[in-house]
C-alpha cells in the first residue's frame, strides 16, 4: 500500500511520462517534409490519434487526481457525447460550413471520427483551467452562480476558440488535409448554410468560413457551461496533494499545440497570431499560477472555501474619506456619454458607409485617457506617464522612418492622419504619439488589473517590473495585428516597401511595437512609485473600466473595418482580423472586466459611482474581503 507521498510521484510520473508521449507525437508534425508522409495514411493516423489519446489521459488522470472520478466522468463524458453530437449536426446540416473528415482519422460513425470528440477533450480541459487561473488565480473554483458559470464558459469558449484560429487552416491545409472544406457539397448540399454572414464571404480566413469559429465559441461554451452547473451537485473538493508540477503538465498540452502550430502552420501569415491567440492565454495564466504558488507557500487553505480573492486585501484604516460630488457626478457621466459617441463614430465606415475624421477621434479618445488617468492618478504621475508614453514612441517612430529601425521599411502618406511633423518623406503624423499614449495607457491598466487585481501598480523589484512590463507590450502589440492591416490597406496612412507576411505587414513591424511598448512601459514602471499618487477623488468602476473598454472595443471596430480588405490580394481574407480580434482582444478584456468584478470593493470606493444602487445590487453579500477606498499607493 502506497503512501500519499508515494502515490504523488507515482502520479505525476505517470502525468510527465503522458505529456513526453504527446509532444512526441506532434515532434512528427515538425519533422523537414512531413507534407510527403501525409500521403502515407498508417503514419499520420497513428500520429494524430496517438496523441490525442495521450493527451486525453492526461487530462482524466489529472482531473481524477484533483478532483475525484464522480467530477472527470461528468467533465469527460459531457464533452465528449456533447462535441461528437455538435460535429454530427454540422456535418449534416452544414450550420458551421460544409467539411468532411479524411479517411486516416480512423473510425467515424456517423461521419464523425473517433479521435475528433476526444481531441476536443483534450482541448477543452487546459482551457476550462487556464480561464479559471486566468480569472481568479486558481486552478478550480468554488462551486458558481449561473451568471458567473455563464461568464467563465463564455471566456473558455473564447480560449479555445483561440486554439482553432491558429489550428484550423493548418489542420485543413494542404500539408495534414485532416479535413476538407467545401464552398458546395453534393451531400448534403451545404450551400444555403454558407450565405454570407454579417457580409463575409465563406471561407475567407485561409479557407475556413466565419460560421466555423461561431461554431468552437457556442460549442465550448456548452461545455464548459455543463460542467461548471454540474459541480453544483457534485461534492468533489480539491484534493491537497496535487502537485503544482502536475497543473503545468496538464496545461502545456496548450502550449505544445501553440509552438508547433507557431512553427510549421501553413500559410505561414497563419503563424503571426499564434503568439498572441494562443500565447497571451498562456501568459495570463502564469500569472495566477504564479499567485497561487505564492499563496500555497504560505499555507492558503483550500481554495474552494470562501469568496474568491484573487489577491489579498489591504488594509484600508488610514484612508481618507474622499466624497463623491454632484460635480463629480456630472463630470464623469459627460464623459462616459463622450467616450459612447466616440466609439460610435469610430464604426460610421460600415454603418454609414462614411469614413469618420480620425484625426479628431484620436485627440479625443486622448483626452478621454488622459482625463481619467489624471482623476485616478493625480496631475504629477499623469503628467510622468504622458512624457514617457509620447515621447518614447515618437523618438521610436522617426528612427524607424529615418533608419528602418525598429518595425522595418515605411513612410507615412501626407494627409490621412494629417500633417507629418518634420515633413515628408520622413516625417511622422503629429497624432501618431498620441494614439501610442492610448495603446499604452489601456495596456498599462489591463496589465496591472490581470496581475494585481487592481488598476493600479503595487511597488515592486526590477524584475518583476520587467515581467509586467512584458506583458503589456504583449497586450500592445496584439492591438497591432487588426491595426496596422486596416491602416495599411483602408486609409492608405502609411506602407511597408518590401511588403509584409501579415496583410502587407512585415514581423520586424510587430518586433518594433513589442520593444518600444517594453520600453516605453518599464520607464514609466522604474519612475511610477517616484512621483506622489494624488486622485481627485474616489474612482468608480465605470471609469477604471473606461480604458480596458476602449481595448477591447477595437475588437469590434477594427473587426468592422476589416471588411475593407480585399481578398483575392490576401488569402487570409476580411474574416482574418475579425476572428484574430475577437479572440486575441477579447480574451484580456474579459479577464480585466472579470478582475474589476470580483476585486472592486462594495463599500465607498470604485463601487460608489454614477449607480449605487446598482453597484450595491452587484456587491452586496459577495465579498470576504475588500481593497483600498482611495485605490493608489503613492
Amino acid at each position: 500500500m502506497f503512501k500519499i507521498s508515494e502515490k504523488r510521484w507515482v502520479a505525476l510520473g505517470l502525468l510527465l511520462s503522458l505529456l513526453a508521449g504527446f509532444f512526441a507525437t506532434r515532434l512528427v508534425l515538425m519533422l523537414p517534409g512531413v507534407e510527403r508522409i501525409v500521403a502515407d495514411a498508417s503514419t499520420t493516423r497513428w500520429d494524430l490519434v496517438i496523441g490525442a489519446i495521450f493527451a486525453t489521459a492526461l487530462a482524466v488522470l489529472h482531473g481524477a487526481w484533483a478532483r475525484r472520478w464522480g467530477w472527470t466522468a461528468l467533465f469527460f463524458g459531457s464533452s465528449v457525447a456533447l462535441t461528437w453530437a455538435a460535429e454530427w449536426f454540422s456535418i449534416t446540416s452544414g450550420w458551421s460550413g460544409c467539411y468532411t473528415y479524411a479517411d486516416f482519422l480512423g473510425p467515424a460513425p456517423g461521419g464523425v471520427p473517433l479521435v475528433v470528440p476526444f481531441t476536443w477533450f483534450m482541448m477543452i480541459y487546459p482551457s476550462y483551467l487556464l480561464t479559471n487561473l486566468m480569472l481568479t488565480g486558481r486552478p478550480f473554483t468554488r462551486t458558481l452562480s449561473t451568471m458567473e458559470a455563464i461568464w467563465y464558459s463564455l471566456v473558455t469558449g473564447l480560449v479555445m476558440t483561440a486554439f482553432d484560429v491558429c489550428m484550423d487552416p493548418f489542420a485543413s491545409g494542404e500539408k495534414l488535409r485532416a479535413w476538407t472544406w467545401f464552398t458546395t457539397h453534393p451531400e448534403p448540399d451545404c450551400s444555403a448554410y454558407l450565405g454570407p454572414p454579417l457580409g463575409f464571404e465563406p471561407g475567407t480566413y485561409f479557407g475556413v468560413p466565419l460560421l466555423n469559429f461561431w461554431h468552437w465559441v457556442v460549442v465550448a461554451f456548452v461545455a464548459s457551461l455543463i460542467i461548471r452547473i454540474g459541480e453544483r451537485w457534485l461534492s468533489a473538493s480539491v484534493r491537497t496533494e496535487t502537485t503544482d508540477l502536475a497543473l503545468v503538465a496538464v496545461t502545456a498540452v496548450y502550449g505544445i499545440q501553440a509552438a508547433v502550430i507557431a512553427f510549421v502552420a501553413h500559410p505561414v501569415a497563419t503563424r503571426f497570431p499564434v503568439p498572441f491567440t494562443m500565447g497571451l492565454p498562456m501568459i495570463l495564466a502564469f500569472g495566477g499560477l504564479a499567485a497561487w504558488w505564492r499563496r500555497h507557500q504560505e499555507g492558503e487553505p483550500d481554495p474552494l472555501l470562501g469568496r474568491l480573492t484573487p489577491f489579498p486585501a489591504r488594509d484600508d484604516g488610514d484612508e481618507d474619506d474622499l466624497g463623491w460630488s454632484n460635480s463629480g457626478r456630472i463630470l464623469v457621466a459627460l464623459l462616459l456619454v463622450t467616450t459612447a459617441l466616440c466609439a460610435i463614430w469610430q464604426i460610421t465606415p460600415t454603418v454609414l458607409d462614411v469614413d469618420p475624421h480620425i484625426v479628431p477621434l484620436i485627440v479625443v479618445f486622448f483626452l478621454i485617457c488622459t482625463g481619467v488617468q489624471a482623476y485616478r492618478v493625480g496631475l504629477p504621475r499623469t503628467g510622468v506617464f504622458l512624457a514617457i508614453s509620447v515621447l518614447i514612441p515618437a523618438g521610436a517612430e522617426l528612427l524607424g522612418t529615418h533608419t528602418g529601425f525598429p518595425f522595418g521599411e515605411f513612410k507615412y502618406a501626407d494627409g490621412p492622419l494629417g500633417p507629418l511633423l518634420f515633413g515628408p518623406p520622413d516625417g511622422i503624423p503629429w497624432v501618431i504619439p498620441l494614439a501610442w499614449s492610448i495603446f499604452l495607457a489601456s495596456g498599462h491598466t489591463l496589465t496591472n488589473l490581470i496581475v494585481d487585481g487592481q488598476p493600479y501598480s503595487n511597488p515592486r523589484g526590477v524584475a518583476a517590473m520587467a515581467w509586467l512590463a512584458l506583458i503589456s507590450a504583449a497586450l500592445v502589440t496584439a492591438f497591432d495585428l487588426v491595426l496596422d492591416p486596416h491602416c495599411v490597406h483602408h486609409m492608405g496612412a502609411w506602407s511597408f516597401s518590401s511588403g509584409g507576411t501579415w496583410f502587407s505587414v512585415p514581423l520586424s513591424n510587430y518586433l518594433g511595437w513589442f520593444g518600444t511598448a517594453f520600453l516605453a512601459n518599464f520607464a514609466y514602471r522604474l519612475v511610477e512609485a517616484r512621483v506622489p499618487a494624488r486622485p481627485f477623488g474616489r474612482v468608480p468602476v465605470i471609469l477604471v473600466a473606461v480604458p480596458v473598454l476602449f481595448y477591447g472595443w477595437q475588437a469590434v471596430a477594427y473587426a468592422l473595418f476589416s471588411r475593407a480588405i480585399p481578398y483575392g490580394e490576401h488569402p487570409g481574407g476580411v474574416v482574418a482580423l475579425y476572428v484574430v480580434g475577437l479572440v486575441t482582444l477579447g480574451i484580456p478584456t474579459l479577464v480585466g472586466i472579470t478582475r474589476l468584478w470580483l476585486e472592486a470593493p462594495r463599500d465607498q470606493a470604485w463601487s460608489r459611482g454614477l449607480l449605487p444602487g446598482l453597484n450595491a445590487r452587484l456587491w452586496s453579500g459577495t465579498r470576504t474581503g475588500t481593497r483600498s477606498p482611495s485605490g493608489p499607493s503613492p
